[in-house]
């Protein structure tokens, strides 16, 4: 994966500030039927996504590798008035009712779906959580409003709301119970963005929040925030960085592994909806990796007809191969070789292979298509 980033250091009264760049790795586009994603997330290995407003009540599963979706699953009592993010703990899955572009809305609602119940059937009921701000007193539309959100996340037991502020160029954090029932949605925190927050993805692992939005010009950006709280959403260290992704509307993010994410961007204009993918760490030296994978994650780039990699963790690998499903290998790589974390596959008949890597502890294997 080819990352550039470029970072500048400004040092405010409630933590470091960081500015820079970044040039995430396209993937290739998504299906028609979810060319209005909004929310996104990883689980069991596959990408779970859903479209925004007006849409059907439905989650789709999308393969990483063919980005076709290989699983609908309908919630038969929920309505799409307006879908814009979803979350996920170790028990459920919430998805977020919380667009409310013009602050008239009086029905904003998080369902919530047992993981159980998701991963038996492909009908599932959910659990309504309901809510209205606890400081909006006024509901008249007066055109793009503040109350408008598009991002979510859980933290500690409860959902965080950011608001995606069409006036004040800011967001909002507000917090409620992430169980079923009526509340009044309390503020905990702001901060003044450069532009409207749009998907939220949180890691309880590193303790590590990202944001995804874009400016009013259609600037694609992230916002990267080291140690929240349960009191305070952005005292800690921040970093903002620019996407150098032309003419897109970010939409969702989504935590894959270590210092790994994918972010989608939905159709707009004469630009397909499509998946992208970054790797980013503090210090490429010295940041200590954690191991709490244990699998291969395997995603294909379409446009430049490549199979990616990304591991556990910093295994010592000293080599790789290629293999169709009779055993026979067709291409196989050894240590000197290895300076990427990619294999072309654009000579590979349509078939099923496996990918292996070897490290010196570990042999990683998983099947692909090649298409």
């Amino acid at each position: 994966m080819r990352i550039i980033i470029v970072v500048f250091l400004f040092f405010t009264q409630t933590g470091t500030f960081l500015f820079g760049q970044i040039t995430p790795n396209e993937l290739g586009g998504i299906p028609n039927s979810v060319s209005e994603t909004s929310g996104l997330l990883f689980y069991n290995n596959k990408i779970i996504t859903h479209n925004d407003s007006g849409n059907l009540p439905q989650l789709y599963e999308i393969d990483t590798l063919s980005l076709a979706v290989t699983r609908t699953v309908n919630i038969s009592n929920a309505t799409n008035v307006d879908w814009e993010d979803i979350a996920q703990d170790d028990s459920y899955m919430y998805i977020g009712d919380i667009g409310n572009n013009i602050g008239v809305r009086k029905d904003l609602v998080v369902y919530r779906i047992s993981k159980e119940d998701y991963n038996a059937m492909d009908t599932v009921v959910a659990d309504r959580i309901t809510f209205k701000y606890e400081d909006q007193l006024n509901f008249v539309d007066s055109g793009n409003s503040d109350w408008d959100a598009e991002a979510m996340f859980v933290f500690e037991n409860q959902l965080i709301i950011l608001t995606k502020q069409w006036k004040s160029e800011g967001t909002v954090a507000y917090v409620i119970p992430s169980t079923p029932g009526e509340y009044r949605a309390t503020k905990l925190d702001s901060y003044s963005t450069n532009g409207l927050i749009t998907g939220a993805s949180y890691t309880v692992e590193e303790n590590l929040l990202m944001l995804v939005g874009y400016t009013k010009t259609l600037i694609p950006f992230l916002y990267r925030i080291k140690g929240i709280s349960e009191t305070s959403i952005f005292s800690g260290e921040i970093t903002e960085l620019n996407l150098n992704v032309p003419n897109v509307q970010v939409e969702g993010v989504t935590y894959i592994s270590e210092n790994r994410w994918f972010f989608s961007t939905e159709t707009f204009r004469n630009r397909k909806a499509s998946l992208f993918a970054f790797s980013l760490k503090e210090n490429e030296d010295t940041e200590e990796l954690l191991n709490s994978k244990s699998e291969m994650l395997l995603y294909y780039n379409q446009e430049q007809n490549k199979l990616f990699y990304e591991l556990p963790s910093d295994a010592d690998v000293f080599g790789r191969a290629v293999y169709d499903v009779a055993g026979k290998c067709v291409s196989c790589e050894l240590e000197n070789e290895l300076n990427t974390n990619f294999v072309d596959i654009s000579g590979l008949k349509s078939a099923v292979y496996y990918m292996t890597i070897y490290s010196r502890d570990k042999v990683f294997s998983k099947p692909f298509i090649k298409y």
